[in-house]
C-alpha cells in the first residue's frame, strides 16, 4: 500500500509539469532533441502515449525539413554554414540591389527576381522562398499539433491513479512503469512550449525577409 501511494504521488507531481515545472526552464529550440516517449506495454495507456509519440515524429520531420531548407539558403548564397538567416538575406540584398521584389502570399513574403539578376542571386531567391514555404508548413503543423497534444495531456492526467490497479496482477512492475510514465508525462508537458518555439522561429524568418526586402 505504501509503495502504491508513493507511485501515485510521484506521478501526480509529474502531471503538474505543464503549468508549473516549465517555469524557469531554458527556452527550447528546434535543435533540441526530446527524449523518446516510451510505450508502457499497457493497453489502457499506450493508445494515448502512442499518439504523443506520433506527435514527436512529426516534430522531428518538420525540424529536419527546416534545417535542410536553412542549409540550402546558406549554401546557395555562399555564406558560412552556421551564419544566421538574417546574415544570409542581407547578403542576398547586397548581391541583388534593387532587382528583387517581394509580394505577400497570405502571411508569407515571397521573393521574385527582376531582369538581369545573376544565377547565384536566382538560386538564393529560390532557397529563401523554399525556406519560407517550409516555415509556413511548420506553423500550420505546429498549430494543429498544439491542439492535439493539449488533448492528450488532459487524458494522461487520469493515468497515475489508474496505474496500480492496472498492474495489480504484476505489482513488481509498478516502480519501473511509474518511472516510465512519469518521464512520458514530462516529455508531453514540454511539447507545447517546443511547438510554440518552432512557430516563433518560422515567424522570425518571415520577419527577416520583410525587414530586408519590404512587404
Amino acid at each position: 500500500m505504501f509503495r502504491r501511494s508513493l507511485a501515485i504521488a510521484a506521478l501526480a507531481a509529474a502531471i503538474a509539469l505543464p503549468s508549473a515545472a516549465l517555469a524557469g526552464k531554458k527556452e527550447a529550440t528546434t535543435t533540441t532533441t526530446q527524449p523518446e516517449i516510451q510505450l508502457l506495454g499497457v493497453e489502457a495507456f499506450d493508445g494515448v502515449l502512442g499518439s504523443a509519440k506520433g506527435i514527436q515524429d512529426k516534430i522531428k520531420t518538420q525540424t529536419s525539413t527546416m534545417a535542410t531548407a536553412r542549409a540550402n539558403v546558406n549554401t546557395a548564397l555562399g555564406v558560412a554554414t552556421d551564419a544566421p538567416f538574417k546574415t544570409a538575406v542581407d547578403d542576398l540584398k547586397a548581391k541583388a540591389g534593387d532587382k528583387i521584389s517581394v509580394a505577400m502570399d497570405g502571411t508569407m513574403p515571397k521573393l521574385k527576381a527582376g531582369d538581369g539578376v545573376p544565377e547565384n542571386v536566382t538560386q538564393g531567391i529560390d532557397a529563401v522562398n523554399g525556406l519560407v514555404t517550409a516555415g509556413k508548413t511548420t506553423i500550420d503543423t505546429c498549430v494543429a499539433l498544439q491542439a492535439e497534444i493539449t488533448g492528450l495531456i488532459s487524458q494522461v492526467q487520469a493515468f497515475p491513479a489508474q496505474l496500480p490497479s492496472v498492474l495489480k496482477s504484476n505489482p513488481l512492475d509498478i516502480p519501473k512503469k511509474t518511472k516510465m510514465l512519469a518521464d512520458d508525462i514530462k516529455i508531453m508537458g514540454d511539447t507545447p512550449k517546443l511547438l510554440d518555439t518552432m512557430v516563433k522561429e518560422a515567424e522570425g524568418i518571415f520577419n527577416d525577409v520583410k525587414a530586408v526586402f519590404g512587404g
